[in-house]
Protein backbone atom coordinates (compact mmCIF):
# COMPACT_ATOMS: atom_id res chain seq x y z
CA UNK A 1 0.00 0.00 0.00
CA UNK A 2 1.09 3.50 -0.76
CA UNK A 3 0.82 6.12 1.63
CA UNK A 4 -1.48 8.26 -0.21
CA UNK A 5 -3.85 5.62 -0.03
CA UNK A 6 -3.87 5.53 3.77
CA UNK A 7 -6.71 7.52 5.31
CA UNK A 8 -4.98 7.37 8.90
CA UNK A 9 -1.48 7.08 9.48
CA UNK A 10 -0.60 6.59 13.06
CA UNK A 11 3.07 6.61 14.86
CA UNK A 12 4.27 6.17 18.34
CA UNK A 13 7.32 8.20 18.82
CA UNK A 14 10.51 6.35 20.48
CA UNK A 15 13.12 8.13 22.80
CA UNK A 16 15.68 7.67 19.90
CA UNK A 17 13.44 8.91 16.92
CA UNK A 18 10.87 11.22 18.18
CA UNK A 19 12.51 14.60 16.38
CA UNK A 20 12.30 12.67 13.07
CA UNK A 21 8.24 11.60 14.16
CA UNK A 22 7.78 15.38 15.30
CA UNK A 23 8.88 16.89 11.88
CA UNK A 24 10.13 14.84 9.09
CA UNK A 25 7.18 12.37 9.23
CA UNK A 26 4.92 14.77 9.35
CA UNK A 27 5.82 16.97 6.41
CA UNK A 28 6.26 13.51 4.50
CA UNK A 29 2.56 12.18 5.29
CA UNK A 30 1.34 15.56 4.25
CA UNK A 31 3.16 15.84 1.09
CA UNK A 32 1.72 12.05 0.38
CA UNK A 33 -1.58 13.30 1.06
CA UNK A 34 -2.89 11.15 3.88
CA UNK A 35 -5.46 13.02 5.07
CA UNK A 36 -4.85 12.22 8.85
CA UNK A 37 -1.79 11.61 10.86
CA UNK A 38 -1.94 10.92 14.53
CA UNK A 39 1.36 11.01 16.52
CA UNK A 40 1.49 9.56 19.86
CA UNK A 41 4.26 10.98 21.63
CA UNK A 42 5.11 9.56 24.99
CA UNK A 43 8.24 11.63 24.47
CA UNK A 44 6.62 15.00 24.92
CA UNK A 45 8.05 17.32 26.91
CA UNK A 46 5.78 17.59 30.37
CA UNK A 47 3.09 15.40 29.59
CA UNK A 48 2.71 12.59 27.25
CA UNK A 49 0.67 13.84 24.09
CA UNK A 50 -1.74 12.86 21.29
CA UNK A 51 -1.87 14.88 18.51
CA UNK A 52 -3.99 14.71 15.01
CA UNK A 53 -2.56 15.97 12.17
CA UNK A 54 -4.98 17.02 9.58
CA UNK A 55 -6.01 18.99 5.98
CA UNK A 56 -2.74 18.51 3.98
CA UNK A 57 -1.80 21.58 1.57
CA UNK A 58 1.34 22.39 -0.01
CA UNK A 59 3.31 19.34 2.16
CA UNK A 60 1.85 20.90 5.45
CA UNK A 61 -0.54 19.54 8.30
CA UNK A 62 -2.52 21.51 10.20
CA UNK A 63 -3.03 20.50 14.04
CA UNK A 64 -6.42 19.70 14.14
CA UNK A 65 -6.32 18.26 18.21
CA UNK A 66 -3.53 17.77 20.85
CA UNK A 67 -4.33 16.72 23.91
CA UNK A 68 -2.81 15.09 27.24
CA UNK A 69 -2.73 11.20 27.87
CA UNK A 70 -6.11 10.53 29.65
CA UNK A 71 -8.46 13.52 27.70
CA UNK A 72 -10.77 11.91 24.83
CA UNK A 73 -9.37 12.38 21.55
CA UNK A 74 -11.66 12.71 18.39
CA UNK A 75 -11.24 11.22 14.94
CA UNK A 76 -13.38 13.02 12.12
CA UNK A 77 -14.86 11.64 9.31
CA UNK A 78 -14.62 8.97 7.63
CA UNK A 79 -14.10 7.66 11.32
CA UNK A 80 -16.47 9.86 13.70
CA UNK A 81 -14.64 7.65 16.84
CA UNK A 82 -13.43 8.77 20.17
CA UNK A 83 -10.51 7.58 21.61
CA UNK A 84 -9.62 7.38 25.22
CA UNK A 85 -6.20 7.90 25.94
CA UNK A 86 -6.33 6.95 29.18
CA UNK A 87 -4.31 3.72 28.27
CA UNK A 88 -1.76 4.53 25.86
CA UNK A 89 1.48 3.50 27.08
CA UNK A 90 3.89 6.09 28.86
CA UNK A 91 7.53 6.38 28.19
CA UNK A 92 9.50 3.48 29.16
CA UNK A 93 12.75 4.43 31.19
CA UNK A 94 15.73 5.22 28.56
CA UNK A 95 18.48 2.59 29.49
CA UNK A 96 19.23 -0.74 30.34
CA UNK A 97 19.83 0.11 33.73
CA UNK A 98 16.76 2.14 34.01
CA UNK A 99 14.79 -0.57 32.89
CA UNK A 100 15.68 -3.17 35.12
CA UNK A 101 14.82 -0.68 38.23
CA UNK A 102 11.68 0.16 36.93
CA UNK A 103 10.61 -3.44 36.19
CA UNK A 104 11.85 -3.90 39.65
CA UNK A 105 10.16 -1.49 41.35
CA UNK A 106 7.20 -2.38 39.72
CA UNK A 107 7.87 -6.06 40.70
CA UNK A 108 7.71 -4.51 44.03
CA UNK A 109 4.64 -2.74 44.31
CA UNK A 110 2.58 -5.77 42.92
CA UNK A 111 4.02 -8.21 45.13
CA UNK A 112 3.19 -5.57 48.04
CA UNK A 113 0.01 -5.26 46.61
CA UNK A 114 -1.21 -8.78 45.84
CA UNK A 115 0.29 -9.48 49.93
CA UNK A 116 -2.27 -6.64 51.28
CA UNK A 117 -5.11 -8.33 49.13
CA UNK A 118 -3.91 -12.04 50.66
CA UNK A 119 -4.01 -10.75 53.92
CA UNK A 120 -6.98 -9.51 53.62
CA UNK A 121 -9.05 -12.11 52.54
CA UNK A 122 -6.93 -14.61 54.94
CA UNK A 123 -8.31 -12.46 57.27
CA UNK A 124 -11.64 -12.85 56.08
CA UNK A 125 -14.20 -15.05 58.11
CA UNK A 126 -15.01 -17.60 55.41
CA UNK A 127 -11.12 -17.57 54.45
CA UNK A 128 -10.39 -18.39 57.92
CA UNK A 129 -12.22 -21.78 58.06
CA UNK A 130 -10.80 -22.94 54.32
CA UNK A 131 -7.41 -22.32 55.77
CA UNK A 132 -8.51 -23.83 58.59
CA UNK A 133 -9.76 -26.98 56.91
CA UNK A 134 -6.83 -26.96 54.10
CA UNK A 135 -4.32 -26.67 57.20
CA UNK A 136 -5.80 -29.87 59.35
CA UNK A 137 -6.90 -31.46 56.19
CA UNK A 138 -10.17 -31.17 57.27
CA UNK A 139 -13.07 -31.75 54.02
CA UNK A 140 -16.15 -29.62 54.09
Amino acid sequence: MHASEAELVVEVTSRSNANHDRIKKVHGYARAGVPLYLLLDPWHSGRPTAKLYGAPEDGTYRVLASVEYGEKLTLPEPFNLDIGTGDFPPAEPGSAQQRRHHHKHRHRQERRQQDRLTGQWLAHPVATGVREDVLSGRKR
